[in-house]
């Protein structure tokens, strides 16, 4: 066999083993010549330590044409990328820090403006100082809510709290957490309703309800709930019901997002104002009658948005009668009572304003008491609010009852239905007299 058949024999054997490709020119030549490479001669790309490649992945042809695909971000833009998180660069921080510069500096002036409240011993140092007093006489109380107290007290006993209506289903209901009841616990709801003037309500329903509150007390309890929560599903039920058969006359609101309008804030002895505070529920005069006086005052009123010290558009033309701040076991009854503190004040200086009794040369009191109510879980205290020439005195007097025992929800509907009673027998008279009458000096 010749050489050249034998050449060409090798040749064509190479050819079906190893066809040859055509290789793109290289572009630029490698300072090392031990770089691998491929079984078809092409440079393979440095291993890459990006945790995203994929190894695993199937290789495709690419056209020379175009650049060849990146799975992971460049090292230099990774490193960007983790330096924005733990190092900000230069102009990152000159803008952060300018955000935090006019923040702080945003926050640092309304702190400034507002003198913080944490607790009762803040409010001594108002413009007309606030002071907490704790019921121990009976000449602590002021006269004007002498009979409230009494009724109160002779509820706490246990006296006429539950219809007879529903004594014996009552009675099965109640457990060995529940006071001791007698006859006189008893009484016919429907008469005294009648009697009152008020719409009788359905006993077996109210039953329902107390029932119903007391399981949802213990769970809230246990399971540690929010205070919106307590509020949703323990206190806005109670007062709607019990609420019910004044017909629409007295109603009560939601007001956690009420502020106090500024003119009506209590003033440090340094010349800037108090914290604002806000409560959670007003049991306020709603008829027909007081929305109109209302609407007709405010058109003679120097202050003409809102018949309260908020304006808060369900209560602009709705006097306030009764507050109630709430709590849950977790709150500081210390902050309850001056959230009530600061609310109250602030709705004393405008019955003060509507009633013709502020001015620059007066500081003459409102001549009303102001019943306010706190709740902690579910156990109700009962304050009065007076106003005096020299200051704002806060009155703790009884717990009125509770949400954890069926006999103890029976004497919380009881005293509230009470409150109402007043709002309709002596502050509406009062609040037509004083507040709402078009003639009063602006």
């Amino acid at each position: 066999m010749s050489l050249k058949r034998i050449v060409d024999w090798i040749a064509d054997t190479n050819s079906l083993i190893n066809p040859q490709i055509a290789l793109p020119p290289p572009k630029r030549k490698f300072a090392d010549d031990t770089i691998p490479t491929t079984a078809i001669g092409m440079s393979s790309p440095p291993p890459t330590e990006d945790p995203r490649s994929d190894v695993e992945a199937t290789p495709r042809a690419k056209s020379p044409s175009k650049r060849p695909r990146i799975d992971s971000p460049p090292a230099s833009l990774h490193h960007e990328s983790i330096a924005d998180h733990d190092t900000p660069s230069l102009s990152a921080s000159s803008v952060t820090g300018s955000t935090r510069t006019d923040t702080t500096g945003g926050s640092s002036r309304l702190r400034r403006k507002r003198s913080p409240v944490k607790n009762m011993s803040d409010l001594r140092l108002a413009d007309r100082p606030i002071v907490l007093t704790t019921l121990q006489r009976p000449d602590q109380l002021p006269s004007d809510v002498v009979g409230l107290v009494t009724v109160a007290r002779a509820i706490r006993q246990g006296s006429n709290i539950i219809p007879r209506q529903v004594e014996q289903q009552a009675q099965s209901c109640m457990t060995i957490v529940d006071d001791l009841v007698s006859d006189s616990s008893f009484y016919d709801a429907e008469e005294w309703a009648r009697s009152h003037g008020l719409q009788p309500w359905d006993a077996s329903e109210e039953l329902r309800l107390l029932k119903r509150t007391v399981t949802r007390t213990q769970e809230c309890e246990l399971e540690n709930w929010s205070e919106a929560a307590w509020n949703a599903r323990i206190h806005e039920p109670i007062l709607d019901f019990v609420l019910e058969c004044f017909s629409g006359s007295i109603r009560h609101f939601d007001v956690t997002r009420a502020p106090i309008n500024k003119p009506y804030l209590s003033r440090h002895i340094s010349g800037v104002d108090m914290q604002s505070k806000m409560v959670d529920f007003c049991i306020c005069l709603a008829g027909d009658d007081i929305v109109a006086a209302s609407q007709s005052r405010l058109k003679t009123a120097s202050d003409s948005n809102s018949i309260n010290h908020t304006s808060y558009q369900p209560i602009r033309d709705r006097p306030i009668a009764i507050s109630i701040e709430t709590k849950t076991l977790e709150g500081s009854s210390q902050e309850a009572k001056a959230q009530l503190s600061i609310w109250a004040s602030a709705h004393l200086k405008r019955l003060r304003s509507l009633a013709g009794k502020s001015s620059t040369k007066t500081t003459h009191a409102v001549g009303i008491t102001l019943p306010v109510l706190s709740t902690s879980g579910g156990d109700w205290t009962l304050l009065f609010v007076k106003d005096g020439i020299n200051g704002v005195e806060v009155i703790e007097t009884i717990s009125v009852g509770n949400t954890k025992s069926l006999v103890g929800s029976y004497k919380l509907v009881s005293v509230l239905r009470q409150l109402g009673i007043w709002v309709q027998t002596t502050f509406r008279p009062w609040a037509l007299e004083n507040l709402l009458a078009s003639t009063q000096i602006k």
